[in-house]
């Protein structure tokens, strides 16, 4: 297998559904919910090539999110949440650093907007906070992903 296959479709199809499952072990819970989902997320658009790879390993994240066998309203606002990421990506015309900062921030806000509305209401200081924090992560992740692109060069 070549570099260039490894960072096309394997790297992401191991690290998004990988992020899914920190999420979901809360191994960077420090008294704030990280969700380390959406912080990979919003950095990996950035370098993502393949829509098709891009779609498929957050659906694979998604699903390793539930909490149910059933349909939940949570898995739907993570669905439309990858959306809004995906189109940030193309709207912002900012430098890719600062527009991972924004993405991840509005993404975070907008997950609990659709989830629990009277948290977004009455829990501001701690969702502002928990927003930062996973653009803290989604920087460090853009970071990362950034050092093994460019050597792809």
């Amino acid at each position: 297998m070549s570099y260039q296959v490894i960072i096309t479709y394997i790297l992401p199809l191991f690290l998004i559904p990988l992020s899914a499952v920190i999420t979901q072990a809360r191994f960077l819970d420090f008294g704030i919910n990280a969700n380390l989902f959406i912080a990979v997320i919003s950095a990996y658009v950035f370098f993502i090539g393949n829509r098709q790879v891009f779609i498929l390993s957050s659906l694979l994240g998604v699903l390793i999110l539930k909490f149910k066998p059933a349909f939940e309203s949570v898995s739907l606002s993570l669905v439309i949440t990858i959306m809004f990421i995906f189109l940030m990506r193309k709207i912002l015309p900012i430098f890719p650093f600062v527009s991972v900062i924004l993405i991840s921030f509005m993404s975070t806000a907008l997950f609990y907007l659709f989830t629990n509305y009277h948290f977004v209401i009455d829990g501001t200081y701690v969702l502002f906070f928990e927003s930062l924090y996973n653009s803290i992560l989604s920087v460090l992740f853009y970071l990362f992903l950034k050092l093994i692109y460019e050597e792809e060069r």
